[in-house]
């Protein structure tokens, strides 16, 4: 019973942590095309899995398999976020108010050097600056979605 309780809990814990990020990404999205909406979806056939690799980790523990499983699920999700991060940079997709630096600061990016001519301002004040100048709904640090999905994309 404990081992499947806390497979549970650790499933609810790694997806919820992965919504969280996908969500921050998304908050700095400007448009959505289809070739998004496919590594969205890749990501979410490989997230719908980390419940069950969790049950059988949680319910084989000491086998290599189920760690295995479990490893290779997490590896996947990873790669299939990096992924669509890495095709929403190279699209520009991000909203034009967001540092160069912030995008090339983040995990996987395509470049993580920023030439002479930019600022080289980086770390937690530059992103907070960033996206409090980014704000259109007046709530602070976050910089909503103007008109929602609506218009977004080809």
């Amino acid at each position: 019973m404990w081992p499947d309780l806390l497979a549970y809990v650790l499933s609810f814990f790694v997806i919820g942590i992965m919504w969280q990020n996908h969500h921050a990404i998304f908050r700095l999205v400007r448009r959505v095309d289809r070739l998004t909406v496919a590594c969205n979806l890749v990501l979410l056939l490989f997230t719908v899995l980390i419940p069950v690799a969790t049950q059988a980790l949680g319910a084989y523990g000491t086998t290599h398999a189920a760690t295995f499983l479990y490893g290779v699920v997490l590896t996947c999700c990873s790669t299939a976020y990096n992924a669509m991060f890495v095709h929403l940079y190279r699209a520009k997709a991000f909203d034009p108010s967001v540092a160069d630096a912030t995008l090339s600061s983040g995990p996987s990016s395509p470049s993580r050097s920023i030439s002479p001519s930019r600022s080289t301002t980086s770390g937690p004040a530059a992103s907070t600056a960033t996206s409090r100048t980014r704000t259109s709904n007046g709530r602070s640090g976050d910089p909503g979605r103007r008109g929602g999905w609506r218009g977004r994309g080809a």
